[in-house]
């Protein structure tokens, strides 16, 4: 999300491979759909540090694996369905389509042609994402008290309404709602997770990647993410789905934003991921400014 907003690379390590130890109170053994990762204007600045960060796990994301571009299969999914999600922007939408374009120019055979990829399971990725978030190790009612106690989050709202909260109103909605709410059904999500993770999985394979949106807008003004408080969900599908996936600038809008998307790929394929990114950084100029800096 920062790398997006920001105009930068970003990748997403194959979760399972970085270390959580002192995040969230965590020893370092759970098993997390979460994975921690690194953003910096340029790709080739990656591989190194997320082998670093994944330590003696880094020989599973396959990180010096030698990619040629023409041997990738391209999938490419313009918008989800999710109702719960804003609709794509239509220059988010052009953006993709420069690169499917640039990609079918210029590596693409007549077997691989980017082939355009939609699974139902895209149309629940808050929901799913909700559910998975409720199997991570953390009570989240702890963390909002630094583990001394639980908050609630009827309580913290009503203080919040008087300026006596320190937490962030999303926050205390995110709460409210995993207090209160009903819980989605575990078999379905279950379910329509695995159903995902198989017809993408086995499409990707060792030498496929998915691009895909970062978000439905570029930055958002300040607080109106409150009004549209599920548009992460196009970042939050990658954590439920537990893959690598890599950020990729492709320069800026009409007003100054930075516009991209995201390449996503088959867990511990990570190197498809910044393969791809680099090909692209050098087709559509890599990192921009998210802001003029005035003097």
């Amino acid at each position: 999300m920062p790398a997006f907003y920001c105009g930068m690379f970003g990748h997403h390590p194959t979760p399972g491979t970085t270390n959580f130890r002192g995040v969230f109170f965590r020893k370092g053994d759970e098993e997390s759909m979460l994975a921690l990762g690194f953003i910096s204007k340029h790709t080739e600045d990656l591989i190194p540090l997320t082998k670093i960060i994944a330590g003696d796990k880094a020989q599973l994301l396959k990180l010096d694996r030698s990619v040629d571009m023409k041997d990738i299969k391209f999938y490419y999914l313009e918008s989800s369905k999710d109702v719960m999600v804003s609709s794509v922007r239509s220059e988010i939408k052009k953006a993709m389509q420069r690169v499917v374009s640039k990609i079918t120019e210029d590596v693409s055979s007549s077997s691989n042609v980017p082939q355009p990829y939609y699974h139902e399971g895209f149309n629940y990725m808050y929901i799913l994402w909700k559910y998975w978030m409720s199997k991570e190790p953390d009570n989240t009612a702890q963390l909002y008290t630094n583990n001394n106690g639980e908050a609630n989050g009827i309580i913290e709202l009503v203080k919040k309404l008087f300026g006596l909260s320190s937490h962030y109103i999303f926050s205390i909605f995110r709460l409210i709602e995993e207090q209160y709410l009903p819980k989605v059904n575990s078999a379905w999500a279950e379910k329509v997770t695995a159903d995902l993770k198989q017809d993408l999985f086995s499409k990707l394979g060792d030498n496929g990647v998915l691009l895909m949106p970062s978000a439905p807008q570029v930055a958002p003004y300040h607080y109106s993410s409150l009004l549209r408080p599920f548009n992460f969900s196009y970042f939050a599908i990658v954590n439920t789905l537990m893959c690598p996936a890599t950020q990729v600038p492709l320069g800026k809008n009409s007003e100054g934003l930075p516009l991209g998307i995201q390449v996503v790929a088959a867990p511990h394929n990570d190197a498809l991921c910044l393969t791809v990114a680099k090909y692209l950084e050098k087709q559509f100029g890599g990192a921009v400014m998210a802001c003029e800096l005035k003097k």
